[in-house]
């Protein structure tokens, strides 16, 4: 009877500190917290009592501020509320839309100029053919898939959806670059290519060992434009596949260059397997011998590889140096010390374009839009200096005459500045969000120690200040 009633005795399950923390953690996962004063928000009552700020923002997280701290410390301030951003949510969908019509216009114009071209007994490259349909597949798929997640999102906020935009924005400028090439082949002489298409078959060929003979001379500088294989921000962050490819397209190209073996080193022992440590050393070398490879009497056509080999490895550098996390070992790269690098290669890089192209030139103003994102992306390491030489860039281009260029390439210039004049903006608003905090930091600390430093004074000086 007695071992009966020992085994239905209740058991007494000890919880650990752990759980509880869990358990609490879950508890107040259902309440958002006021930015400022921490105050608890019930997702019921979200937009009710309170708003979100956007002058406040500088991620994609959402930030939202109680009423009473929006009258006291964000007076002045642009305030969303629900219909606000459901609105702006809205409006992004219909942008998108837009661009998507624009999309499939852009490849049927491509289409037809291959027809004309082949109709006219000129030869199109296969690699840009190839280059063309890869693109307009992914481009497609991309805004697909963002459009979906939009339209299945309750809210997404300002800093998600412009971030979107940009990326979407990018993969239609790739696409309209390539019509841009079909018409320029349109209006050269017969079994007269552009530098460009000439200098894709070249590389194609080189990978063959067949020399190609020129049979007639290149076109006049001005119609010289890039063909980047394709914006970093195409794919994923985890995808470095466009990297790997921009510098195994340069080392085919410049095999003969004494820095060549170097960037091929190192561009080789780039593994999977790699710490981020060794992966930004080994990305960091890369951009280095980059380029030492840069000279003053680089040619032309080479201008657009070495942009999309330096873009690519700072676009890397950047989403592995975005941890805040610093280790013991001093010889981490820090964001400040790939920003000088990245000073040293546009430096070099815009001083050969400026030689060969005039500001208002669309091959000048890509690298420049280069930067500008790069400028972004390093807001809180970027200088004021790089971004100031950005505005002057930009604002000389747009007052240079745009003689000598199509309305085609008139049009892609002005859609360039205008993508330059929001990275600086983004950049700017993002350096002078960080300063705020900084200097809020400093007087929130100043006004703790005069608080408690009373509490902490010496016995000397205590019993010095006493009076009797």
């Amino acid at each position: 009877m007695s071992s009966d009633h020992h085994q239905k005795a209740p058991r007494h399950h000890h919880v650990s500190k752990k759980m509880k923390a869990l358990a609490k953690k879950s508890e107040e996962s259902k309440h958002l917290r006021c930015s400022d004063c921490q105050r608890k928000i019930s997702q019921k009552n979200l937009f009710r009592v309170s708003r979100y700020c956007v002058d406040c923002t500088s991620t994609s997280r959402m930030t939202i501020v109680c009423l009473e701290c929006c009258v006291n410390y964000h007076n002045g301030h642009e305030l969303l509320t629900e219909d606000s951003l459901h609105h702006n949510q809205l409006r992004t969908l219909t942008d998108l839309r837009k661009l998507r019509t624009k999309i499939l216009d852009t490849s049927e114009e491509f289409d037809s100029r291959c027809e004309d071209i082949r109709s006219s007994g000129m030869e199109i490259c296969g690699s840009l053919m190839a280059e063309k349909q890869t693109l307009l597949t992914y481009t497609l798929a991309s805004i697909d898939d963002v459009i979906r997640r939009i339209e299945s999102a309750p809210i997404l906020f300002p800093p998600v959806l412009r971030t979107i935009k940009d990326e979407q924005s990018h993969n239609f400028g790739m696409l309209e670059k390539l019509g841009v090439q079909l018409e320029k082949s349109l209006i050269s002489r017969k079994n007269t290519k552009p530098t460009s298409l000439t200098f894709i078959e070249n590389m194609n060929e080189s990978d063959l060992g067949c020399p190609v003979q020129s049979k007639g001379a290149g076109p006049s500088l001005n119609r010289s434009l890039s063909i980047r294989q394709s914006r970093v921000s195409l794919r994923g962050d985890r995808d470095d596949s466009l990297f790997h490819e921009s510098i195994a397209s340069l080392v085919r190209l410049m095999h003969q260059h004494p820095m060549c073996l170097q960037l091929d080193f190192h561009h080789s022992t780039v593994s999977s397997k790699d710490t981020v440590e060794q992966r930004k050393q080994k990305i960091m070398s890369c951009a280095h011998a980059a380029t030492c490879m840069l000279e003053m009497d680089t040619q032309v056509s080479m201008l657009p590889i070495f942009a999309d080999v330096l873009l690519n490895c700072f676009y890397q550098l950047n989403r592995l140096s975005k941890n805040k996390f610093v280790g013991d070992d001093k010889k981490a790269f820090r964001r400040v010390d790939i920003w000088k690098q990245v000073q040293t290669s546009y430096t070099e890089l815009f001083g050969i374009t400026a030689k060969h192209f005039p500001s208002h030139h669309p091959e000048r103003v890509d690298i420049l839009d280069d930067l500008a994102y790069l400028c972004h992306l390093y807001s809180d390491v970027a200088d004021q200096g790089t971004v100031t030489i950005c505005l002057i860039e930009a604002a000389r281009a747009r007052a240079s005459d745009p003689t000598g260029l199509s309305e085609i390439e008139q049009q892609r210039t002005q859609e360039r500045l205008e993508l330059i004049d929001e990275h600086l903006t983004e950049c700017r608003r993002l350096q002078k969000l960080l300063e705020l905090r900084k200097t809020s930091k400093t007087k929130r600390r100043g006004g703790l120690k005069r608080l408690f430093g009373g509490c902490f004074m010496p016995q000397e000086r205590v019993n010095e200040s006493l009076v009797y």
